[in-house]
């Protein structure tokens, strides 16, 4: 089994190692990221637009995705916490995406239900990047946790970014009805 998949394994069962572990030729991260890209495209009927495209939507905003994040707690370390880093964050946080690959099996259930277990699949995947962040850097798990809170007005201008673009292109419907009504 190639390193790279044996990583995303180990990850995903909390199994972590020093950050200098995590090195990777370039296009091992960007090929799993390409991955959960299509997965992520497969999975979202709601999206009225060709697969292609629902997959390179998808692929892109991974991309951009992780590459803020990993840019975003490397600077953390470095110039707020002021300490240093050997290595790059983003095969880490590629990794740590893995969690995202079970989401079409959420698809199996009714909806309702779906909904229901797309949280505790959200939060074991911000769990595995906390504590794989953590253990990378030998640091305590509230550092990162406190880092992933400062990012989050990036992760929310991100994604009104990514909703605005797939309303304009008509990707996204809202539905108008279940809107509050508002008063002249």
């Amino acid at each position: 089994m190639p390193k790279f998949v044996r990583d995303a394994l180990d990850l995903l069962r909390f199994r972590f190692y020093p950050l200098k572990h995590y090195v990777y030729p370039a296009w091992q991260p960007l090929a799993w990221l390409l991955l959960v890209g299509i997965v992520g495209g497969l999975a979202a009927q709601e999206f009225q637009a060709d697969i292609l495209e629902r997959i390179l939507f998808f692929a892109g905003l991974n991309l951009v995705e992780t590459m803020l994040m990993s840019t975003w707690l490397m600077v953390w370390w470095r110039w707020i916490l002021k300490r240093p880093i050997s290595g790059s964050l983003f095969p880490l946080v590629v990794l740590a995406s893995s969690a995202q690959l079970f989401e079409p099996l959420i698809q199996l259930f009714p909806d309702n239900l779906a909904m229901v277990l797309a949280l505790p699949l959200a939060i074991y995947g911000l769990c595995v990047l906390v504590a794989g962040v953590a253990a990378a850097l030998a640091e305590r798990r509230l550092f990162v946790v406190l880092a992933i809170m400062a990012y989050l007005p990036v992760a929310l201008t991100l994604l009104h970014l990514a909703t605005t673009l797939a309303l304009n292109l008509g990707w996204i419907v809202l539905d108008v009805t279940t809107l509050p009504a508002t008063t002249p």
